[in-house]
């Protein structure tokens, strides 16, 4: 699944929700993919911790204006 929702700018409750929602509907295993253009990673890290998960960033791709990153989270 691929994201491009503005996560950082949803109050962290939302995010939560959003992205817990997301994982009940994946296949085992597979990532959630989140680009963001912000300064750091778009999921709260206590939904991080909460859902158990891992994060993956991908570079910053400078040349994307706004520069743009791509994280790859998943279930463990």
């Amino acid at each position: 699944m691929i994201s491009g929702l503005p996560l950082l700018s949803i109050p962290d409750q939302i995010c939560h929700a959003i992205v817990s929602a997301a994982f009940r509907i994946l296949a085992p295993g597979a990532p959630y993919v989140q680009f963001t253009y912000g300064p750091k990673p778009p999921v709260p890290e206590e939904t991080v911790r909460a859902l158990g998960l891992t994060i993956e960033p991908g570079r910053r791709i400078w040349t994307n204006l706004p520069p743009a990153r791509v994280y790859r989270y998943r279930q463990i």
